[in-house]
């Protein structure tokens, strides 16, 4: 229903505020959340990104026998989840 601005507007104000408030206080709920998580991820960057550099600091190259050389594979699946943790957090940039 939209609200008429006639002399007897302020009623229908009266009897909606209930909702109005409800409906102003979610969408600033739903701000600070917002900026709360822009402030996590940005934590957990700073403090993911060094440690991420320090690990892709030595490539490991792809074993040329990996049923040979399983621990070698290992290695290189862990250095390969590092590279896409680089990516995504953008730590290479």
């Amino acid at each position: 229903m939209v609200a008429d601005w006639r002399p007897g507007a302020h009623r229908w104000l009266r009897g909606h505020a209930d909702a109005i408030f409800l409906i102003v206080l979610m969408v600033v709920l739903a701000g600070a959340v917002l900026v709360r998580a822009e402030q996590i991820d940005n934590a957990t960057r700073q403090a993911l990104c060094p440690l991420v550099r320090l690990a892709l600091q030595h490539p490991v190259p792809y074993p040329s026998d990996p049923k040979a050389n399983p621990s070698r594979l290992a290695a290189w699946q862990s250095y390969q989840d590092f590279v896409i943790i680089d990516r995504r957090y953008g730590c290479g940039d």
